[in-house]
């Protein structure tokens, strides 16, 4: 009796090279992808180790990807550091970032302004780093997407606002539409409800309506029109007085 082993050795070998080719061809979409994007991403397996980098790490931060597939995420961290204006404190953030639960949720929007670092070579951007968990298909963490975000424009855009607020004799508010965050506020507004700039900013314009209703009002008018005009509404001040203030919003 003979058996053939020489056909099933040829059909498992070519089992192992179709796996092999599709696994390449699965990575190389990964890397197109990642490659597609604007800003700087490494990927950060579970054992600290970068499994991938986009050519945006070498845009940012002159280090090309293959430099730094391999080494650990604190060596890469390590070595653009003093590229930053202030090293420690960003050594700190990365530190601090990589210590919270994936199920925290993201930071928002204000936090993420606030973390912003200036980096300063190869060529100078404000940037923020978010960190993004990779999940599996079954619901497993398979290590961290690292994004390095390049806000420049933003952050100046940002800025030219908060100027122009300062600079208007009109009281003057910016806020949050959905839960009414105050953003930025000018010496004028926070004067007529009692408070400075400083302690105004970060409370929440529902708690200055003397009817709480009436904001429903003017989300409900904002939302359907875009902007509201002449628009009167009872304000309460610190103190508890009321007053009526004219809304023009936009």
């Amino acid at each position: 009796m003979s058996v053939n082993t020489g056909n099933h050795r040829a059909t498992k070998s070519d089992s192992i090279s179709a796996i092999e080719n599709e696994l390449e061809a699965a990575k190389n979409r990964l890397q197109s992808i990642l490659n597609t994007a604007p800003n700087a991403i490494i990927i950060v397996d579970n054992n600290k180790i970068i499994s991938n980098a986009n050519h945006g790490v070498y845009q940012y931060f002159g280090i090309k990807p293959k430099e730094v597939i391999g080494i650990s995420h604190d060596e890469f961290n390590r070595r653009i550091k003093d590229l930053f204006e202030q090293p420690s404190n960003f050594l700190e953030y990365i530190n601090s970032r990589t210590q919270i639960d994936p199920g925290s949720g993201p930071l928002n929007v204000d936090e993420i302004m606030k973390s912003a670092m200036n980096l300063q070579k190869p060529s100078p951007r404000i940037l923020v780093i978010l960190p993004v968990p990779v999940i599996g298909k079954n619901g497993e963490n398979l290590g961290t997407l690292w994004s390095h975000e390049d806000i420049t424009n933003s952050k100046k855009s940002a800025d030219f606002l908060r100027t122009i607020v300062d600079s208007s004799p009109v009281p003057t508010i910016v806020s949050r539409l959905d839960d009414g965050k105050i953003l930025y506020v000018n010496d004028p507004l926070a004067k007529l409800v009692g408070m400075t700039v400083d302690t105004l900013v970060g409370n929440n314009t529902p708690d200055f309506y003397a009817n709480p209703k009436d904001r429903d009002i003017v989300i409900r008018k904002m939302t359907e029109q875009g902007h509201l005009r002449n628009h009167e509404v009872r304000i309460k001040s610190s103190d508890g007085s009321i007053f009526w203030m004219i809304f023009n919003l936009t």
